[in-house]
């Protein structure tokens, strides 16, 4: 019996000294992360902190961070949109990442119908909401542990009847 912990002990020993190493082909991070495209994105905008440690807005429970909250934001994008006449119904959400500094860059843009279903709205639709996303100002950091954090943050555009309805979250 002695033996048998002896040997169990050396194992455990053993493999804590492995190390574990991701390989270059293996996937790192989580679904939906949002990695450099230098086709696509700006390549002055930097994150404050790791690739593999961004929060998701949601994360402080405090709701979207923006100067004059949600319904200042709201306020400004439909503004914008009030006499716009969409060709397509569906939802259009644009993903981004806030960096420490409240700068915004990195934008996704994913589309559906009304029914969820992926479609490709033509970019009369979407290009220019993706314009007034990447024109928003007053984006706050996310504070963690007292410190200012990198985020994901996303906005849907509700579209029905070729009118904005809504803005979610």
């Amino acid at each position: 019996m002695r033996a048998i912990r002896i040997l169990s002990i050396m194992m455990i020993l053993a493999m804590a000294q492995c190390r574990t190493q991701k390989s270059e082909s293996e996937p790192r991070g989580s679904v939906g992360d949002i990695v450099f495209d230098p086709q696509t994105d700006d390549p002055n905008f930097s994150l404050c902190g790791s690739e593999e440690y961004l929060f998701q807005y949601f994360n402080s429970g405090k709701g979207i961070a923006i100067e004059g909250e949600k319904k200042g934001l709201e306020q400004q994008l439909f503004a914008l949109f009030k006499n716009t006449k969409f060709k397509n119904d569906g939802y259009v959400r644009i993903r981004f990442i806030v960096n420490c500094k409240g700068e915004s860059g990195r934008f996704r843009v994913l589309t559906s119908d009304l029914q969820f279903n992926e479609n490709k709205m033509p970019s009369t639709v979407t290009e220019p909401l993706l314009k007034a996303c990447k024109e928003i100002k007053g984006w706050k950091p996310l504070i963690y542990n007292e410190k200012a954090r990198d985020y994901y943050q996303y906005l849907t555009f509700v579209i029905v009847d070729g009118q904005l309805k809504e803005i979610l979250p």
